[in-house]
C-alpha cells in the first residue's frame, strides 16, 4: 500500500441529531484511530463504535449517545513510534518492507501536521529572563535553560533571540565561543 499526503485529524461540532462522523485516512491498525467528545477521550465499545473501517481509506465514528448541539467531536490518527519488524536477508520482504515505510510516512505526517496526535502544530519560542531563558512550547511543558559565560560575560542562549527564517545565524560547522556539548538551535516553521 502507498501513503497519500494525509490530515489524520477532523474537527466536528455536534448538531444534537447526528450520531455518526467519517474520518478518509488510512491506518494501519483501527487502535490508532481516537476519539475526544469535549477534550475527553472517549473508549471504542462503550461510548462508539467504529464501522464501515478500512486500513485504506477510513471509516465512521457512531455515537451511541447522539452528541449534544455545540459539542467539540475530534477524531484523530496516533501511530505508536515503535519498529517492531525484523528484517531477514532473503529473500527481499517487499511487503514487511513496505509497511514499515508506511508507518513511518504515517508517524511523520502526524509530527509535521498535527504536531503531536492530538493538538494542533507545536510552536517554539524563547523568553529571555534575567537569570535564564524559559523555551515556551505550545504542545508541552516549558523548558528553562541557565546561561553561559565566557570571560566573565554572559554569552550564548541567555542572550539570544528567536530570528525569522532565513536571519543571521551562525553557519554550520563555523566556529564559536561557545562551550564544549552547546549547540545552535534553529527554530522553522514547518507549515
Amino acid at each position: 500500500m502507498t501513503v497519500n499526503f494525509e490530515v489524520p485529524r477532523i474537527d466536528y461540532e455536534g448538531n444534537g441529531t447526528t450520531f455518526s462522523y467519517s474520518f478518509l485516512w488510512s491506518s494501519s491498525d483501527p487502535n490508532e484511530i481516537y476519539v475526544t467528545l469535549n477534550d475527553v477521550l472517549l473508549t471504542e465499545g462503550i461510548e462508539y463504535e467504529l464501522e464501515d473501517y478500512t486500513p485504506e481509506y477510513g471509516g465512521n465514528v457512531v455515537f451511541y449517545s447522539v452528541p449534544l448541539a455545540g459539542d467539540d467531536i475530534v477524531i484523530y490518527r496516533q501511530t505508536p513510534i515503535t519498529q517492531q519488524v525484523d528484517f531477514t536477508t532473503e529473500p527481499f520482504p517487499v511487503e514487511t518492507t513496505e509497511f514499515a515505510y508506511d508507518k513511518d510516512t504515517r508517524i511523520l505526517q502526524e509530527l509535521r501536521v498535527l504536531g503531536d496526535g492530538t493538538g494542533g502544530v507545536v510552536n517554539l519560542s524563547a523568553t529571555a529572563l534575567p537569570t535564564q531563558v524559559q523555551i515556551n512550547n505550545s504542545g508541552g511543558s516549558d523548558a528553562f535553560i541557565q546561561p553561559w559565560t565566557t570571560d566573565g560575560l554572559l554569552a550564548g542562549v541567555s542572550l539570544g533571540e528567536v530570528v525569522q527564517p532565513g536571519g543571521p545565524v551562525p553557519e554550520d560547522g563555523s566556529p564559536s565561543a561557545k562551550p564544549e556539548g552547546y549547540i545552535y538551535w534553529v527554530l522553522e516553521e514547518l507549515i
